[in-house]
């Protein structure tokens, strides 16, 4: 067995695990559309960059979920 194959218990691991998504950057990536209202369940993120982009819509109330959120930047985008 090659060094690059996990071990199934590895993988049982790997499926168990839950890290906290504490920053998210999708700065200057032409994304569009709008903010999905489920980004308010990660109650981990601390920090949001969706500057630069063509995202549009109003903001959903659900970033005031976001309790942890310390810092957001949303400006280059097409917000109503």
């Amino acid at each position: 067995m090659d060094g690059l194959t996990p071990q199934p218990s590895y993988h049982k691991n790997l499926q168990q695990a839950s890290l906290p998504l504490v920053f998210l950057s999708l700065l200057g990536n032409l994304v569009g559309g709008t903010i999905p209202r489920e980004i308010g369940n990660i109650r981990t993120l601390e920090e949001l960059v969706l500057q630069d982009n063509n995202i549009g819509g109003p903001l959903p109330q659900e970033l005031g979920n976001l309790v942890n959120l310390r810092r957001a930047l949303f400006t280059g985008n097409n917000f109503t």
